[in-house]
């Protein structure tokens, strides 16, 4: 018998032949930290995606409603505020009653809506079986693509924070 053989019961087998179970490998404690942290930070980023996107849809939803079913108002009684003055408040009446409502301004509209509580030409766009549900009517699109860009932006941001995580991860074993 060769030094390259041993006997497994009672045969001669050669090394080359043997099968030996690969080598286990730990991670550092610094993979795990980096894996738990990584993985903290893309569940929030999932679930703020997953809440946008889901606003995203319900406000889809319901400017197709508005579309379909809306009825217009004009009002007088509108005024931008907020950060930036990036939010118009508006009030209109329908059957006597009114309501109240607000929107996200896109910067396009901004110096217009002085114009418009001068003219009393605010066009607002609502449902004649709950006029609570209303939006301006001008810009009714503008800020769901937006939305719907932020949830998709927030999934890429994950699958690449993940992929970079696993490379290094990975050349880190092999390196060792």
């Amino acid at each position: 018998m060769t030094d390259d053989s041993r006997t497994k019961g009672g045969k001669s087998v050669p090394d080359e032949s043997r099968q030996e179970s690969p080598r286990k490998c730990k991670l550092a404690a610094g993979d795990i930290y980096s894996i738990a942290g990584n993985a903290i930070i893309s569940a929030l980023m999932l679930t703020l995606a997953v809440m946008v996107f889901a606003k995203t849809a319900k406000e889809v939803r319901i400017g197709q409603e508005l579309a379909r079913e809306g009825r217009l108002a004009y009002t007088a009684d509108v005024q931008s505020g907020g950060m930036h003055l990036a939010t118009v408040y508006y009030s209109f009446t329908d059957n006597g009653i009114t309501y109240r409502g607000e929107a996200m301004l896109p910067r396009r509209y901004l110096n217009k809506i002085n114009d418009y509580s001068k003219s009393g030409n605010f066009p607002v766009l609502f449902l004649p079986r709950d006029p609570s549900i209303n939006h301006p009517y001008a810009w009714h699109d503008d800020q769901t693509y937006s939305a719907a860009f932020i949830s998709y932006l927030l999934i890429a941001i994950v699958i690449v924070q993940w992929t970079m995580l696993i490379r290094l991860i990975l050349r880190r074993r092999i390196s060792v």
